[in-house]
């Protein structure tokens, strides 16, 4: 009786290593593709937020690590209900914030400014309702798309004999 011929998959020739390296890859291009999908769905489910009255509690400047740039970091106070909240999301990932020391100092500390929160869970709240929708949706594609592709060849790809 005739057994037919396995086919190899173009992954088991690489090294255990490369192996290894894939799957890390593949579950970092995910977590990334995920971080800006909840970017664009906070973007996108904003429409309904709510104003409130807040008061700026921090802000400064996050010096950007290994040569990357600066961004600001502002932490505001505001009250739903009679319960007071804190957040520091500045904003739904936008990618660039122009000169962050003259973005930061339109928010000094005890500056009564006006933010947005979720009325569905008043724990959410931004400080300004602008994202990078085009940035986070091609983030999403790109990471994803390369997740799938390395998925693909790691997983289901025959090498040709």
């Amino acid at each position: 009786m005739a057994y037919p011929k396995v086919k190899n998959k173009i992954a088991d020739s690489w090294s255990s290593q490369a192996r290894t390296n894939s799957l890390i890859l593949i579950a970092a291009m995910l977590f990334f593709g995920w971080i800006s999908a909840q970017d664009v769905k906070l973007l996108l489910s904003s429409c309904h937020w709510q104003p409130i009255e807040s008061q700026i509690i921090q802000s400064k400047i996050n010096k950007g690590n290994r040569g990357g740039p600066d961004s600001p970091w502002i932490e505001f106070r505001y009250t739903v209900d009679k319960r007071t909240y804190a957040s520091d999301q500045v904003d739904f990932g936008e990618w660039s914030h122009g000169d962050v020391p003259t973005y930061i100092s339109n928010f000094p500390i005890g500056k009564t400014v006006t933010a947005y929160y979720n009325p569905d869970n008043p724990e959410q709240a931004v400080l300004n309702k602008t994202g990078s929708l085009f940035g986070n949706l091609l983030m999403c594609l790109v990471t994803w798309g390369l997740a799938a592709m390395t998925i693909y060849y790691r997983f289901f790809k025959l090498a040709k004999n």
